[in-house]
């Protein structure tokens, strides 16, 4: 029985799918729920919130509490797209994506009559990590967990920042390669065949793997791709240049000061190992850094129950 076939078989009847405003977002139900508050996860770019189902039901049932993710403006099956606005690269992208994520928070805590935002436990992997913590500024949260934050070394950052000096932006080794991702295929098998055989999934659980194609291809004829590479380019390209800077710049002094963050990390990840986790904690006053011993940058959707077994 391969990949493709053992998935389509199981069914998930604790995940919910609403479309919001526009916004496509997940509900995942524990098995026993709990009288706690909800968890709200941001997810990395040049995915979807369905690659996660996995995690995210396994996390939910862990904690007893319900958790909410969303596509990302410009990916998955949210109506939301890049605008003109957006492609300017001197445009402040990432804030603008962290705000997306404080008014999807707003709205599924008015239809779910949820009494305080600031009790939702935000958090995300990657971009999404980044794109959390500064919407937790908007919103004065409480309490956020992420995921290998994005962020770059010392030397990366000289290299990163000449780059943009120089206008050449686009030359961003990350905004190159998915500008120029495979976009069609044949059908779901052909694809399934394609990225079993990319070194970056080669970690993946199936169901991940399985739900990473659902969530970003959908079939019309041929298997496409549901959003454009060049928007998945552009978050890239505008990363900010310095990170910790960044969030210094567009967090409030309150919010790093009081807030609990617990940030995982693996020793391996290529997002510099430990290196992100260790540079942003020292950011926040009240940082809980876990360092895990298995996996690589995509620990949440790889096979090791590291991370399942801390959380």
């Amino acid at each position: 029985m391969n990949r493709l076939t053992k998935t389509l078989k199981k069914s998930d009847p604790l995940t919910e799918t609403k479309n919001i405003d526009g916004w496509q977002v997940y509900i995942t139900r524990p098995q026993e729920k709990r009288d706690l508050p909800p968890i709200l996860f941001s997810h990395a770019t040049g995915f979807s919130a369905l690659t996660y189902k996995e995690f995210l039901q396994q996390w939910s049932d862990k904690t007893g509490r319900i958790i909410y993710s969303y596509d990302v403006r410009g990916f998955g099956d949210t109506q939301h797209k890049f605008s003109k606005q957006h492609q300017v690269k001197t445009h402040n992208l990432w804030l603008d994506l962290a705000e997306d994520l404080a008014g999807v928070i707003a709205t599924i805590a008015s239809l779910e009559s949820i009494q305080r935002t600031n009790d939702i436990i935000l958090s995300g992997h990657s971009s999404g990590a980044v794109f959390s913590i500064l919407a937790g500024s908007i919103l004065e949260t409480k309490k956020l967990v992420i995921f290998d934050p994005v962020a770059l070394s010392f030397f990366q950052e000289k290299g990163w920042n000449i780059l943009a000096l120089i206008n050449k932006r686009h030359k961003h080794p990350v905004a190159l390669s998915t500008a120029n991702r495979k976009k069609s295929f044949a059908d779901k098998e052909q694809a399934l065949a394609y990225y079993q055989k990319k070194s970056f999934f080669k970690d993946f659980t199936d169901d991940a793997l399985n739900n990473y194609l659902d969530g970003s291809f959908r079939m019309n004829g041929t298997y496409n791709l549901k959003f454009n590479p060049h928007d998945e380019a552009l978050i890239f390209e505008t990363q900010p240049l310095n990170m910790a800077r960044y969030l210094k710049t567009y967090t409030n002094e309150e919010f790093r000061n009081h807030t609990d963050i617990t940030i995982y990390g693996v020793e391996s990840s290529i997002m510099l190992g430990q290196y992100p986790c260790l540079y942003l904690g020292h950011l926040f006053k009240n940082a809980k850094i876990l360092i895990l011993p298995h996996g690589g940058h995509m620990f949440p959707l790889e096979k090791y129950t590291d991370l399942i077994d801390a959380l």
